[in-house]
């Protein structure tokens, strides 16, 4: 499996919440993980938020930086290039998404047809796993 995994999601496999379970799932199921170059700033200020919030300590702060490192280095990155940021502009106005969620939806989409593989979407947010399904991809269980 092909799994396309924005910020929301990806950021369960290290920080314990609601559906980390199903995170770490669909990670370990996945052939293929692929993600916006954005998703990196995004997880990047969410660990941070969570260490500076005390949902992570320092220890496993440090422990998730660097699984997180190791992670990023085997994904599959779609750079937020012209042709996806401006695809990112219309999913945005035709399903009433935020800026970035319309990012990782159109490089999810830029992925399948550039892969010409099935690609399964994962968000934790469902208008955008609304919108994925409308535009022909798989949305990934979440409970």
């Amino acid at each position: 499996m092909i799994l396309y995994m924005d910020t929301s999601a990806l950021l369960k496999f290290y920080i314990e919440e609601e559906g980390s379970f199903v995170a770490r799932r669909l990670v370990a199921d996945a052939d293929v993980l692929s993600m916006s170059r954005v998703g990196y700033a995004e997880a990047r200020a969410g660990l941070a938020r969570a260490l500076r919030t005390g949902r992570l300590s320092d220890n496993l702060f440090e422990l998730a930086l660097h699984e997180f490192e190791e992670r990023w280095n085997a994904t599959s990155v779609i750079e937020a290039s012209d042709l996806v940021v401006r695809r990112a502009g219309d999913l945005a106005e035709k399903h009433a998404l935020r800026g970035f969620d319309a990012i990782h939806l159109s490089s999810a989409l830029f992925f399948e047809t550039e892969s010409g593989e099935h690609v399964t979407f994962s968000a934790w947010d469902d208008r955008l796993l609304a919108a994925a399904a409308t535009e022909g991809l798989t949305a990934a269980a979440t409970s």
